[in-house]
């Protein structure tokens, strides 16, 4: 349904003014809330009185041609806009949600991986232990074989002095035997 211009016209008429009264009515419902200890905020029905305050405050009038009296459409497009925003907060809010059990994911997943490093370190750690060990066995090995060396030398030594010895006992006994005559 289209509306015309003179109605467009007609429904601008008095907006400033409606408003005004909406506001009066709107704040005068927050504070009786307030005095009766009620957060406004909470209560269901807080679209529904003070639509039905405004109608008790401002009844209709046949004389009066403002649009509030005529149909309540401000009452209609705030309740609209304040579900809308409702619905905007509420997204925002399951935004927000969403986005700290990112932020907790995150930091379980830092957390971890901080854990991995300090168990990465440690093993680290025990593997230059290892190698330290590693080379330490190492150079006794090495010693262990220059000192098997130095014994074998030393008896490639004795074996040659020994068959020296033997070779002189063999020539003493030959030379024995000749001077003996035998």
């Amino acid at each position: 349904m289209r509306h015309s211009e003179e109605d467009s016209n007609k429904s601008f008429t008095g907006i400033e003014e409606e408003i005004q009264l909406l506001l009066k009515v709107v704040l005068q419902h927050k504070s009786d809330k307030a005095e009766q200890g009620i957060d406004c905020e909470s209560v269901k029905s807080k679209y529904c009185n003070p639509k039905d305050i405004f109608l008790e405050r401002y009844p209709r009038n046949v004389d009066d041609q403002h649009i509030y009296h005529e149909d309540l459409s401000i009452f209609t497009k705030l309740r609209r806009f304040i579900i809308k925003e409702g619905r905007l907060i509420t997204k925002e809010r399951r935004l927000i949600t969403k986005e700290r059990i990112l932020i907790t994911k995150e930091r379980i997943l830092i957390t971890k991986e901080r854990s991995l490093i300090t168990k990465e370190r440690r093993l680290i750690k025990k593997e230059r232990s290892l190698i330290t060990k590693a080379r330490r066995l190492i150079t006794k090995e090495r010693s262990l074989i220059s000192k098997e060396r130095s014994l074998i030398t030393m008896e490639r030594r004795l074996v040659t002095k020994e068959r020296r010895l033997v070779f002189k006992v063999k020539e003493l006994r030959r030379q024995f035997k000749v001077a003996l005559g035998l």
